[in-house]
Order: structure tokens, then C-alpha cells, then sequence
């Protein structure tokens, strides 16, 4: 589900607009959608004697895209997950700050990420290894190795953002002789994301 938020404060004795109905001192906040945005924000400011606080704050709620056949405890896992590492991203300016030196915005990068279960036993001995979850550099589909619901929230919000980095076209020893490896990402993802 994704939205567009615009809050506003209306502080009025008997005042009601957009359904909105605010008593002195008990502010009231909605949604409102993304066409109608801006000229609420007129609407609410041109309301004589209010006192007005409005804030058009454009957040986008973000939600990751999961296959439905990832299994509950994964799935419930992925979500906790992808929420740290979105508000990580988004808060800290050096975790952000990995995805705009691909050229990339990381919000992007997670909001466009397709999440899929490992699939098959053969697949999982393939290509999990030592692995908790693998992306081919530059694609959105993540494969989430069986074990990652096992992960703490922390460590499985790193494994998002390293997987979503890999999205953005971050490479990886050994398929890229000159590239990082796993290890060194996973430290570099720690470090500058606080995990």
C-alpha cells in the first residue's frame, strides 16, 4: 500500500474542514491524497481566525514487495527487517549515502526490491552457502536463504540494505575479481548504517 501523507494541525473553536471537525487545543491529523495535497494546504491556511500548523511532508509508506508463497516466519522476519532498514536509510545520512554513490536512492532501491523464498533444497545448497540471502547485481529479486528468519532484526535489516546495494549494481567477489567481499560489504553496511 502505498500513500502520500499530509498532515495538518487546526487548533479552532468549532472549525471543521475536510471532515475535520478541532476543538481549542485538541489538534486533530489526517490523510488527505496526493491530489488533493496542495490545495488543502491553501484551504488551511487561508482559514481565518485559526491558528494553523501544517506540514506537507511528502512520505511515501513503503512497503516490500513479498512472493506469497515466503514462508510466515520469513515473511514476519523480511517485514520487521525491511522497516529498520528503511528508517536507517532514510535517517542516517552515511547509510544513504552508500546507496548515492552507486548513483542510486536507497528508498528506491527497497521499495523496488522483489522478495522471493529460496525455492528448492538444490537451490539453497547453490547459492546460500554461508549466505543468508543473494541478489544478481543489479536485478530486483532477493532470494532469502531458509536460515534468515533465524537472524536477529539488526542483522537482517544489514542483509536488506546489503541485498538492496547489489540491486543499486554493487559488485561482489568473486564474480567481480575488483569487487568487495561479502564480508567487508556486510562490515561497510554495520558501520555506516548503525546495525
Amino acid at each position: 500500500m502505498r500513500t502520500r501523507h499530509l498532515s495538518a494541525c487546526v487548533f479552532s473553536v468549532g472549525f471543521s474542514f475536510l471532515g475535520l471537525v478541532a476543538e481549542a487545543a485538541e489538534p486533530e491529523v489526517t490523510a488527505i491524497s496526493t491530489e488533493t495535497a496542495a490545495e488543502a494546504v491553501e484551504a488551511v491556511v487561508a482559514v481565518p481566525n485559526a491558528v494553523v500548523l501544517t506540514s506537507a511532508v511528502s512520505v511515501a509508506e513503503v512497503e516490500p514487495w513479498i512472493n506469497s508463497r515466503m514462508p510466515r516466519k520469513a515473511r514476519a522476519k523480511l517485514e520487521a527487517a525491511f522497516d529498520l532498514a528503511l528508517q536507517r536509510v532514510r535517517e542516517v545520512p552515511e547509510c544513504g549515502d552508500l546507496f548515492r554513490e552507486l548513483g542510486a536512492d536507497g528508498v528506491e532501491m527497497l521499495e523496488t526490491a522483489l522478495y522471493f523464498p529460496i525455492g528448492s533444497p538444490t537451490k539453497e545448497v547453490e547459492m546460500c552457502g554461508t549466505a543468508d540471502a543473494f541478489t544478481y547485481v543489479g536485478d530486483a529479486p532477493t532470494f532469502l536463504c531458509r536460515k534468515f528468519y533465524r537472524l536477529s532484526d539488526e542483522r537482517a535489516a544489514m542483509v536488506v540494505v546489503h541485498e538492496a546495494l547489489h540491486h543499486a549494481g554493487l559488485t561482489e567477489w568473486p564474480s567481480d575479481p575488483d569487487g568487495m567481499k561479502s564480508i567487508a560489504i556486510n562490515r561497510m553496511v554495520s558501520e555506516s548504517c548503525g546495525f
